[in-house]
């Protein structure tokens, strides 16, 4: 026991690779500590990958300089919690003032860090012997951080409702029998934030016509009455995808209010998805950037998923490669959008049946492109205010995305097997939902209400179905795939009301039914 004893004080205390390794990991622990409910597991080893990289590198440049291991050791430390915190920081202080003077910027608080370090730096290299009593704290403090972090993280799961006990209306697609060809592919094409033509015109003085003329010559049903069931694109997805309403999740906890987990993984482990694979399709999933379908896990292959997940976008903007958030982001967006627009009518040909998802972040802002694909500065009309209020933008992207859509459609209907194709918005947009000077939403009125939940959504059957699917015109997101699956695979699903629910991003399982003022 001694020796243990020994062994365990000689680590904490000359143990000069254990805090550095610690101080990489525990801020990418700490943030996924506290957006667990939204983040994958998965997400976090790309960006603590790269933290790891970073503290090993400043290991080796400073003992080149150093010439002593511990001293550089301590210093990369100290190098990384101050990297680390900087975003957190200059979130709290950013556009303070004293006076006259704005120190909430980039130009005071970079040199404010970096004197920190040097002074650091200074105090450490002067030292001799008490290096060691300073690895002890280091490694003592960065294991004590990482404890409360995984407390934290084992008292959450502990729990968190298992998502098993959603009970959703599942048909055993093992007792469909069909043949090959009698199983179409499937689009399911969801543009994010695409309003409905009747709120175009009246809130943004748009005539969309041209483009929904498109889509009712070549095949489409566009269902003109068409509301989104929720108002958030999370819980929309979620909706759409298992075909059902959720309405009493975490009803009786609110100290759940916010987590988005079980809904996550609602999205993850969908009954469309499972349905189809259970029959033979070949799931591919276009990575939208956002969430779970980024990445979705019961997909055969996600197509352009890159590693700069929404999480290793949260870890750039609380470190001090806040810096360059923005640039990355939008790079990061467009890359996205364009990625999937390029792709998505030249999926690899296969023999099975396939279903596409593609969620793409478009119109939704922030805003890339003008009307023609070109970039646009991404500038916010109004600083510090929603890029909703920039109606022009909006409109600019839209025509855009019309346009790419058009061309995809184009390619998909020229193939000799046609596919069915769902385009549709996961929620309308929000203008009216923000005053000028501030970010978030305000308290809902019939107004900005009628412009949020009403969508588009059009569906095309292949040639094959005479008479067309009799679809109602009031058709929303829940009832999608009830009717595509009770079409073609002779399934009994019931046709559930179709209902709108709005929440905020703050309380989003706070419903509120809206269903008479947005069907008025």
């Amino acid at each position: 026991m001694q020796t243990i004893n020994f062994s365990v004080n000689s680590i904490l205390k000359k143990g000069w690779f254990l805090h550095p390794i610690l101080f990489a990991t525990t801020p990418v622990l700490f943030l996924f500590s506290h957006n667990i409910a939204e983040t994958p597991f998965q997400d976090i080893f790309f960006p603590a990958a790269v933290s790891l990289a970073l503290g090993l590198i400043g290991i080796v440049l400073l003992f080149s300089i150093l010439k002593n291991i511990w001293k550089a050791s301590v210093l990369t430390s100290l190098g990384l919690m101050l990297f680390f915190s900087y975003g957190h920081f200059f979130r709290v202080i950013r556009g303070l003032r004293i006076g006259r003077v704005i120190v909430g910027r980039y130009a005071v608080t970079l040199p404010f860090y970096m004197l920190i370090f040097i002074a650091c730096a200074i105090v450490i290299i002067k030292i001799n012997k008490s290096i060691y009593r300073f690895t002890q704290i280091l490694n003592i403090s960065g294991i004590v951080f990482l404890l409360t972090i995984l407390i934290n993280i084992v008292i959450y799961s502990v729990g968190t409702i298992n998502p098993k006990q959603v009970k959703i209306d599942f048909q055993d697609p093992n007792a469909l029998n069909l043949a090959q060809s009698k199983k179409p592919d499937i689009y399911y094409i969801i543009l994010d934030g695409y309003s409905r033509q009747d709120v175009l015109q009246e809130y943004y003085s748009f005539d969309n016509s041209d483009f929904i003329n498109y889509l009712k010559g070549n095949g489409f049903i566009v269902t003109d009455k068409s509301n989104c069931n929720y108002s958030l694109t999370f819980l929309s997805l979620a909706s759409s995808l298992n075909m059902t309403y959720f309405n009493s999740l975490y009803s009786a906890d609110p100290k759940r209010k916010n987590d988005r987990s079980v809904v996550h993984s609602m999205i993850h482990n969908n009954i469309v998805v499972r349905t189809l694979k259970a029959i033979g399709y070949k799931i591919i999933n276009f990575s939208s950037g956002w969430g779970p379908t980024n990445f979705l896990l019961k997909a055969d292959c996600n197509y352009s998923r890159s590693l700069w997940n929404e999480f290793t976008m949260m870890v750039v903007e609380t470190s001090m490669f806040s810096i360059i958030y923005k640039k990355l982001y939008f790079f990061k967006m467009k890359k996205e959008i364009l990625s999937t627009l390029d792709q998505l009518s030249s999926v690899d040909n296969m023999k099975e049946p396939r279903f596409v998802l593609a969620h793409i972040v478009c119109p939704h802002p922030p805003f890339f492109f003008d009307q023609n694909g070109n970039p646009v500065a991404t500038i916010e009309p109004n600083p510090g205010s929603s890029d909703w209020l920039n109606k022009s933008g909006y409109v600019n992207q839209l025509l855009f995305i019309n346009n790419r859509i058009k061309n995809i459609i184009k390619s998909l209907l020229n193939r000799e097997r046609k596919p069915i194709i769902v385009l549709q918005a996961d929620h309308g947009s929000a203008s009216s939902l923000y005053v000028v000077g501030s970010s978030h939403w305000k308290i809902p009125d019939n107004k900005s209400l009628r412009e949020r939940v009403p969508i588009l959504n059009a569906i095309y059957f292949p040639a094959q179905h005479d008479p067309l699917p009799n679809i109602p015109n009031s058709i929303s997101p829940v009832n999608t795939f009830r009717y595509i699956f009770n079409c073609e695979f002779g399934t009994n699903y019931e046709i559930l009301p179709d209902k709108s629910f709005f929440s905020s991003y703050d309380n989003p399982y706070k419903f509120l039914d809206v269903t008479s003022i947005v069907s008025e």
